[in-house]
């Protein structure tokens, strides 16, 4: 799990000049105190969503609360289990055709692990968009907290849909553009014979990332993974990948199931004695509108993303990688 704010990279391009530019744009977090003069906001709706914290709150009857906790271990399938959840309860409201302002807050803890249920958030942003009426707000506290005050405090700012306290101060995220000082020299991660992981691997992400690396390297050794069957039309795709030198396999198996994982990684090893870099561009693309979505169709979706991200991580944890490449669409940043 990323410890540090991830950055997102846009294209960018100015009509006038007809050039093209990369944007680099990272979470940061900013001080912000409550503004005492604003007058406490009514709402048809309030729902809080107390995600493994507030277990001594004192529970109001005006405000609906759903506690997320779970026999779970596994970070994953905690979170796919919440983010369903949450899922179900926004589709509900959604469903209902609020006529006033719905609000809904999701509370964390400030641990690491609870931290990476920060990702809610992105499917509150969503809601919004659908329903214009419905604000969602993602608030991280410490122990010892004063939820109840948090809560009211907060309500009162909707437009501040992250939150944390942090040494006593209230910090709200913001997507701000990284300086190019900061970004520095790009360098290219890819070397000579090395072995690379790529899975979801004959997708649209898979097979640009194989043609830059067979491309740039010599003597390297790219294993695609994949759900489905080897066909002639993937057959084609390998072979055209193999044209720039590279070494090109191709492992039918699903991310999401730890086994299956736990024996490419094995196998990887026993062939070539190492594997240097993996790109996780595995996923299924199922959109739809919440109201609409099916929770089969939402499981789907994040099973690869999640799951497999943890499955990958777990099983290359003794291999000293160069590097680790995760993909999401800012759709997860700004709904």
């Amino acid at each position: 799990y990323l410890a540090q704010p991830p950055l997102y990279r846009i294209q960018v391009k100015e009509k006038k000049k007809k050039t093209e530019g990369t944007m680099l744009l990272e979470s940061v977090w900013k001080e912000k105190e409550i503004n005492k003069g604003i007058k406490e906001k009514e709402y048809k709706r309030r729902l809080v969503i107390l995600c493994e914290t507030g277990k001594g709150i004192k529970e109001e009857g005006k405000i609906k609360y759903i506690r997320l906790e779970t026999k779970e271990k596994e970070i994953s399938r905690k979170y796919e289990e919440y983010v369903l959840l949450v899922f179900e309860s926004i589709k509900k409201i959604i469903e209902s055709k609020p006529e006033k302002d719905v609000l809904i807050q999701v509370v964390l803890g400030n641990s690491q692990e609870e931290r990476v249920y920060r990702g809610i958030l992105g499917l509150l942003k969503t809601a919004k968009l659908e329903n214009p009426k419905i604000r969602g707000q993602v608030i991280i506290v410490n122990k010892n907290q004063d939820i109840g005050e948090m809560l009211e405090e907060n309500a009162k700012q909707p437009e501040d849909e992250e939150i944390r306290y942090k040494n006593k101060k209230r910090e709200v995220a913001r997507i701000e553009e990284v300086e190019k000082s900061k970004e520095g020299a790009i360098e290219i991660p890819w070397k000579d014979d090395a072995v690379y992981l790529i899975t979801g691997g004959l997708g649209g992400l898979g097979i640009i990332f194989a043609g830059e690396i067979g491309r740039k390297i010599k003597c390297g050794k790219i294993i695609l993974t994949g759900r489905s069957k080897i066909t002639d039309e993937k057959t084609a795709k390998i072979k055209e990948l193999e044209r720039s030198g590279a070494e090109v396999e191709y492992q039918r198996i699903d991310v999401s199931e730890k086994k299956e994982v736990e024996l490419l990684i094995e196998n990887i090893k026993k062939k070539y004695g190492k594997l240097n870099g993996v790109i996780h561009s595995a996923g299924i693309t199922k959109d739809n509108f919440i109201i609409k979505k099916s929770k089969e169709e939402f499981e789907s979706v994040i099973e690869p993303k999640v799951s497999g991200l943890e499955n990958i991580d777990e099983c290359t944890s003794e291999i000293d990688l160069d590097f680790m490449i995760l993909f999401s669409s800012l759709s997860g940043v700004t709904g």
